[in-house]
């Protein structure tokens, strides 16, 4: 009994010390698994008094079937009957005057228009069609079985310069190469270096929702792109084309993915769009297994969101470059034209996010520590309590 009372005051104060310490440490690439701040794609399908209500019904079963695990979700609007849709802007800017007919809208407002008329097919067989096509293709397939396991994508979408082409795949080589060897100073151990995916020019059309989720249309799809896609499809930072792709802008990209959450990086590149795929259960299972925690568990999310919505705010000492943050000599900065058209992926750039703090993470710091000071003195308090009825039932007998 003497040993138990001596040695719980330790064993408590472990706990809530050792609980406080190891809590809200989480990467920008597993912060990017979950589906906190992600916005969704719309699909808007549009009908009129003249589209048969059975069809209508078959829309909603087999849509609730295909877009379940996915991000993208579907309004069906009668536009004889429903006048207050935020939809209905695109009935306008389509013009569309054949139901039923789709609009598949972007988060970024970026839409594109479907007409369901095919000849020989049936509405729910193109609409079946059309709703797959929306969520999955080869490529996503393929990545989304990379994602689970691998660090992330580096993915190359080519154009049709063959010499420009084998430029970006060297340096995306060179880039994965740089970054594989800086994994073991990672926040996180990644057992599995990023992946090369590459979408050939001759099979580019057959991505035309990819490409419209990366931001690539008509005008630019001659053009070699790449983006870095981490955790559920998420985009770190912007698509790279053209002279934006150099070794040192996809290393800084690829760093930013294995960053600890908590360095002071602005939120906007914690969260980065997502692009429109399936994520099911088999999926999230293997993620569980892989990261060894579940990031839908309720717990995590609500940590990850409190992490997300804090606010950067004044400068600190840390020296990201000291603590190998990002893994290159100083001189790499000086090859960053600051004249180039790209936001925020510079070394500076990353360096001066990587140098704030969060006065918000100060704040709960602060807190942390005079709530693990109370929880010390009250188990201190409960302790003596004990002690003392100890002592007092030893004097009596």
């Amino acid at each position: 009994m003497r040993r138990t009372i001596l040695f719980f005051p330790l064993l408590m104060i472990s706990i809530f010390v050792s609980h406080d310490s190891f809590g809200c440490r989480y990467t920008i690439r597993e912060i990017g698994f979950s589906d906190i701040g992600s916005n969704i794609y719309q699909l808007f399908f549009f009908t009129n008094s003249q589209t048969p209500e059975e069809q209508v019904l078959s829309l909603r079963k087999f849509s609730n079937l295909q877009l379940r695990d996915t991000n993208v979700r579907l309004e069906i609007i009668n536009v004889d009957e429903n006048e207050s849709s935020d939809g209905l802007k695109f009935l306008f800017q389509y013009d569309i005057q054949t139901f039923p007919s789709v609009v598949f809208v972007s988060p970024g407002g970026e839409s594109m228009f479907y007409s369901l008329a095919s000849e020989g097919q049936s509405l729910s067989a193109s609409s079946w069609v059309l709703f797959e096509n929306l969520v999955s293709s080869a490529v996503r397939e393929d990545m989304v079985r990379k994602l689970v396991r691998s660090y992330g994508v580096v993915l190359l979408i080519e154009g049709s310069d063959r010499e420009e082409n084998r430029r970006v795949k060297n340096t995306a080589r060179e880039a994965v190469k740089a970054i594989t060897e800086s994994l073991n100073q990672m926040p996180k151990v990644v057992n599995e270096p990023p992946e090369i995916l590459v979408i050939p020019y001759n099979k580019v059309d057959e991505e035309k929702i990819l490409l419209f989720s990366l931001g690539i249309t008509e005008k630019n799809k001659y053009d070699t792109h790449i983006a870095i896609v981490y955790g559920r499809g998420r985009l770190a930072g912007p698509v790279l084309e053209g002279e934006q792709i150099n070794n040192v802008r996809l290393y800084n990209l690829l760093t930013l993915v294995g960053a600890d959450c908590e360095c002071g990086i602005d939120n906007s590149w914690i969260i980065g769009e997502m692009i429109p795929l399936r994520w099911g259960p088999s999926e999230q299972d293997k993620l569980t297994k892989h990261l060894g925690f579940d990031v839908e568990n309720p717990f995590v999310k609500t940590e990850m969101s409190q992490i997300i919505y804090l606010k950067s705010s004044i400068e600190t000492l840390i020296n990201p470059l000291e603590e190998n943050l990002l893994g290159f000599v100083e001189g790499s900065v000086e090859m960053i034209n600051a004249a180039d058209a790209v936001p925020k992926i510079t070394a500076v750039e990353i360096q001066k996010s990587f140098s704030q703090v969060n006065q918000s993470n100060n704040s709960i710091l602060l807190k942390r520590t005079l709530m693990t000071l109370g929880c010390i003195l009250l188990v201190i308090v409960i302790w003596l309590y004990f002690f003392l009825l100890h002592k007092r039932r030893e004097n009596k007998n």
